[in-house]
């Protein structure tokens, strides 16, 4: 037998995941969760990829369906290079701090975040939210560490 309920998330956590990232930017180590932000660590909030995500997906692909379609269910790397930026800035990144563009403070907001999602520049950021964003190992470990502090 295993009971469900040794992997039920707090509903409060389904509101967003602190992830410190600098190790992982800096190509030195992993992201990991965190309970807030770290003061001189680059931090990201992020909302696990799940219902509402797949929903903004669906949404931003509507006014693409037809060149999906034509591409015979294979979505065209254009309808992916506009999407996946967009969804993830609108469902999963939902703040940041510590974050540097040359040196250069970034502030959050959802159109930063969109716009530093869809430079090529940095796809491998994209991936790195991505990443974390759809770790629900690490999601259920943070969770354990934050209970163990209750």
């Amino acid at each position: 037998m295993a009971d469900l309920l040794s992997i039920a998330i707090r509903p409060e956590l389904l509101d967003g995941v602190w992830w410190d990232i600098t190790d992982a930017i800096q190509r030195t180590g992993s992201a990991i969760p965190c309970a807030k932000p770290i003061d001189g660590r680059a931090c990201v909030l992020l909302v696990p990829m799940g219902d509402e995500y797949r929903r903004v997906v669906q949404d931003l692909q509507r006014p693409h369906l037809l060149a999906i379609r034509a591409a015979k269910g294979a979505i065209p790397q254009a309808v992916i290079d506009a999407v996946r930026p967009a969804a993830l800035a609108r469902a999963v990144l939902r703040d940041w701090a510590g974050l540097e563009l040359g040196g250069v403070a970034v502030p959050y907001s959802e159109e930063k975040a969109l716009e530093l999602l869809a430079d090529k520049r940095l796809e491998l950021f994209t991936r790195l939210i991505e990443n974390c964003a759809s770790n629900d190992a690490a999601l259920l470990a943070h969770e354990e560490e934050q209970a163990k502090g209750n």
